[in-house]
């Protein structure tokens, strides 16, 4: 009887010692993640929600093993709180002498997780991009720049008439202004592994020559017109980045800039040996606003290819500058003043003129009666364009 007691006082010891060090193992249990990315879930399930990604060499704490699955806890550094997940055994390993062999259960589960890992979910962390990024394009792009080919088509038009009616000849016709080129560059700082702040610079360089043959009085003289745009605009914006899969990105960005605008005009026409040439500058600063969406796709670990659309609002006002006439009989004349867009009837017809004038009532015949709709010029840089370029990551 007392031998009997014994044998079950011993097994009663074994039973709870077997319990208590099983119970020591679960807590100090550690695992070092072994996979390039291991995700954690917030149940042990493939299909489940990821709760964040962990890089390779990650050690952990893990509580709990069952049917291939470690419980581990996990600190979101982003929002400073620790939580309960579940991450695979496949991309980890325990920290033990003596590694065990996985089960069928394990094997099956870790061929089932390599082979249908969840792609349905849009998970911004697991992106794994850098905070920093340097935004390299150019672009090209359609402008409205009313003022400018209303003044030019205005002058262009006067001139045609009075050549006309002299009896010349004019071959060719007027191109309207409408096509510039850009290039630019953004430094792009995440502040959220999906939202960027950028701040960059650029240049903006637009023009349109028209040359037309003049033929009067048995002479040939050639007609040039050509207005030009400069532009350095200073931006800010605001990027968005919805991960597609695969390394690519669905972007969208909005922003405003300080637009520094030099605006110039060049003509020169002449008939039978004579000839004449207006040549004006002015120069302004004013606000716009831009937003634009795209596609990015990554090249390598560190560069990205991106093609954008984007459409911008900027109407820049307030230009002041010179207007210099000269002309083969020695004749020169130059004004300063501000940039005006007006309408004035010559002929019984009605012209508009976009020049530099000293005056608040300008005017191309002197007859200031026969002027209407005077206001500043505006150069308008409202449009939309396409851009490409490259995204190099730090």
């Amino acid at each position: 009887m007392k031998g009997r007691n014994q044998r079950k006082i011993s097994i009663l010891c074994a039973a709870f010692i077997c319990i208590l060090s099983g119970w020591v193992q679960a807590e100090q249990m550690k695992i070092k993640v072994t996979a390039d990315t291991a995700a954690v879930r917030t149940k042990p399930d493939i299909e489940s929600q990821i709760v964040t990604l962990l890089d390779k060499g990650k050690i952990l704490d893990a509580d709990e093993k069952a049917d291939g699955w470690y419980r581990v806890s996990v600190v979101l550094e982003d929002r400073g709180i620790e939580v309960k997940g579940y991450i695979h055994s496949s991309l980890v390993t325990e920290m033990t002498d003596t590694p065990t062999e996985p089960s069928l259960i394990e094997k099956e589960q870790t061929a089932e997780y390599k082979t249908s890992p969840k792609t349905n979910d849009i998970d911004f962390s697991g992106s794994r991009r850098s905070w920093l990024e340097l935004k390299l394009g150019g672009r090209a792009s359609y402008i409205l720049a009313e003022d400018v080919n209303k003044g030019n088509e205005g002058f262009d038009q006067i001139w045609r008439d009075e050549f006309t009616h002299a009896g010349g000849e004019i071959q060719g016709e007027m191109t309207p202004f409408h096509i510039a080129y850009e290039f630019e560059g953004d430094i792009i700082f995440y502040i959220f592994p999906n939202v960027g702040i950028g701040f960059g610079s650029g240049y903006i360089y637009g023009s349109q020559k028209n040359e037309m043959l003049l033929t009067f009085s048995g002479s040939e003289e050639t007609w040039i017109t050509k207005p030009e745009i400069k532009t350095v605009p200073i931006t800010a914006s605001l990027y968005f980045l919805i991960p597609l899969g695969g390394g690519s990105y669905f972007t969208l960005d909005a922003g405003a800039g300080w637009y520094n605008v030099d605006y110039s005009w060049y003509w020169k026409g002449g008939y039978d040996g004579y000839w004449m040439e207006l040549d004006q500058e002015a120069e302004a600063s004013g606000v716009g606003y831009h937003a634009g969406l795209g596609f990015e796709i990554s090249l390598a670990p560190h560069l990205g290819f991106f093609l954008e659309g984007r459409a911008r609002y900027a109407e820049i006002s307030g230009f002041e500058g010179t207007l210099r006439y000269e002309d083969s009989d020695g004749g020169l004349d130059i004004d300063e003043g501000k940039l005006y867009y007006w309408e004035e009837e010559v002929f019984g017809n009605k012209y508009t003129f976009v020049f530099v004038s000293e005056s608040d009532t300008p005017s191309f015949t002197g007859l200031v009666g026969s002027i209407e709709s005077v206001r500043e010029a505006v150069i308008d840089l409202t449009g939309i364009s396409l851009q490409a370029g490259l995204k190099i990551r730090f």
